[in-house]
């Protein structure tokens, strides 16, 4: 087990060191934060939150490690396709 702990704290500690000096302290809390997370989502093959935020302004399923992949960043959702999603008071 403290094989693997043991880069993870060791990348921890450098991101600690190397964002610290980039932004204000309340911001590097939360980029820090922001990171852990997405790194944790990554390793459990979930959609990271910015995979989220762009799923939810585009309507489609995005997973920025799809780039890295040379595939398609969103694809159309299908479970997201329901027409009365998109009508206005209009129609």
């Amino acid at each position: 087990m403290s094989n693997i702990l043991n880069p993870i704290i060791k990348s921890l500690a450098l991101c600690a060191l190397l964002c610290g000096c980039t932004l204000p302290p309340p911001l590097d809390v939360i980029s820090i934060t922001k990171t852990v997370i997405d790194l944790t989502l990554m390793a459990k093959d979930k959609p990271t939150t910015t995979d989220m935020m762009l799923s939810k302004i585009t309507g489609k399923k995005c997973r920025t490690i799809n780039i890295i992949k040379k595939d398609t960043m969103c694809t159309e959702d299908t479970k997201n396709n329901d027409p009365k999603r998109y009508k206005t008071r209009d129609n």
